[in-house]
């Protein structure tokens, strides 16, 4: 697979409150708050009108093998990065229904796991085999494909988004199985902090196809206002989510020696920070080409929720 890709440019945007968020599309809801639907109000609330069931799952289903439907890649492919061995996070990129119910749900999590690697930045080459994709019961259903990327005097590439053509692989029933119920935290801990985050990237440099990666990225995060950033456990801040998709486990900043979070003021905006240190790799592999928002979320030191996002723009 022929890919064309020039080097990385980034293009950071300044940090972002609350309420732009809700500007760029994006939410962040304090726990225990609901976000109303475009269009109604308050008082739709307090209609009349019965509210509607919703359907019940059968209580079983059989999903036949050789189904077929797309997924999609949730991090970067690169024969020079990868190893044999190593998980590959895909999703679901369509629903599938059987007699009407859906037993797949789009953007599911799919797994996979590369099979065969050269790096060599002429000839690159890059085997992934799709082990299985997750049920709306949490059952996991084995599937059969490959992704099969080669280079062309270049490494083997394939960027966030890429879709990918998989089958069931075996006829599996899947029974009903009710969602735990999320527990209900104290009072003390039920209001979520809302903070401020920003990205320095200027330092990352990539060029992809010829496997060339290496700087670091930082992310500069301020406490919400009114709040000492000194507050924030610094031990329990990650990036647990990058647009749609959660990372597992959440990208911690790098922690050895002077990469550990450090306090000051790096943005020059006369706010106390804290700043995170990625690599490279890590910083970029879960971004798609075009806008992309990163979710850092962590606690503070009475225990409330902390959350920040912000935008990153990623051509490669």
């Amino acid at each position: 697979m022929k890919k064309k890709l020039s080097y990385l440019s980034l293009i950071i945007l300044s940090a972002f409150t609350w309420t732009s968020l809700a500007y760029s599309e994006v939410s962040i809801v304090p726990m225990g708050n609901t976000v109303q639907p475009e269009g109604s109000s308050k008082s739709d609330s307090t209609s009349t009108t019965k509210k509607r069931r919703r359907p019940r799952r059968a209580s079983s289903t059989t999903l036949k093998a050789g189904t077929p439907f797309l997924v999609e890649l949730s991090e970067v492919l690169s024969s020079s990065q990868a190893q044999v061995g190593q998980k590959v996070s895909l999703q679901a990129a369509e629903s599938i229904q059987v007699s009407g119910s859906t037993v797949i749900e789009r953007g599911a999590l799919v797994q996979g796991s590369v099979a065969e690697v050269n790096n060599d930045r002429k000839t690159g080459k890059l085997v992934v085999e799709i082990k299985n994709v997750e049920a709306y019961n949490g059952d996991h259903i084995p599937v059969s494909g490959k992704i099969d990327l080669s280079g062309e005097k270049a490494h083997a590439l394939a960027k966030v988004g890429e879709k990918f053509n998989v089958t069931t692989s075996t006829d599996v029933r899947l029974k009903a199985n009710r969602r735990a119920k999320k527990p209900i935290l104290p009072p003390s801990e039920n209001t979520t902090q809302i903070g401020f985050m920003d990205i320095d990237a200027s330092r990352v440099k990539v060029d992809l196809p010829k496997g060339k990666i290496k700087g670091e990225a930082y992310l500069i995060v301020e406490a919400p206002k009114g709040v000492a950033v000194d507050s924030i456990l610094v031990d329990s801040l990650a990036i647990t989510r990058v647009n749609g998709h959660s990372l597992t486990p959440p990208l911690q900043s790098i922690r050895e020696g002077k990469k550990a979070p450090e306090k000051g003021d790096k943005n020059k905006n006369g706010v106390d920070d804290l700043t995170l240190t990625f690599n490279a790799w890590d910083f970029i592999k879960y971004q798609k080409p075009g806008k992309n928002i990163l979710y850092l979320e962590g606690k503070m030191a009475n225990g409330a929720p902390f959350k920040a996002a912000t935008n990153s723009i990623v051509e490669y």
